[in-house]
């Protein structure tokens, strides 16, 4: 069996399955003054989750250029003052052949934030590394990129 569309190129046998995305991707670590960017998203089985922004790559696109991309498409927020890569994530070793960046970026959160409702952004929050940690145990926080960039994040805090 194989299976394709823009983003990914599925084969699978009876025995196995291997999921090759075709562009890489990023999740934005947005934060200005000790607060952290959150966007709560309505996914495809219509559960809604608070996330950090994040997107796919556009062809020969690097981590740092989705990032801030994505930002823009999600938030509208444009105006970063730093941008650090904490490293890569790949979001199942055993069955999907990618890895995702993770992207810190300093910025100011003074700027008008615009959701893109479109791809059913519907809400955000800032909060701090202590709130993001209470969500987190609360399970307000369960996808898998923000959690693996909180990781990284809280890597380089201690």
């Amino acid at each position: 069996m194989e299976w394709e569309n823009n983003y990914f190129k599925i084969i699978g046998s009876p025995t196995s399955l291997q999921i090759n995305q075709k562009n890489s991707g990023a999740v934005i670590i947005a934060t200005d003054n000790h607060k952290y960017l959150l966007i709560k998203i309505k996914r495809t089985d219509n559960t809604e989750h608070w996330e950090f922004p994040r997107g796919f790559s556009e062809k020969n696109e690097t981590h740092e250029q989705t990032a801030i991309r994505e930002l823009k498409e999600e938030t509208n927020l444009s105006n970063t003052a730093k941008m650090t890569k904490l490293g890569e994530v790949m979001p199942d070793s055993g069955l999907i052949n990618v890895k995702i960046g993770i992207i810190l970026i300093k910025l100011n959160f003074n700027q008008q934030i615009k959701l893109q409702k479109s791809e059913k952004i519907f809400d955000y929050k800032l909060v701090t590394l202590n709130q993001l940690k209470q969500m987190i145990a609360n399970q307000d926080i369960i996808d898998s990129f923000t959690l693996a960039a909180y990781a990284k994040l809280i890597s380089i805090k201690n």
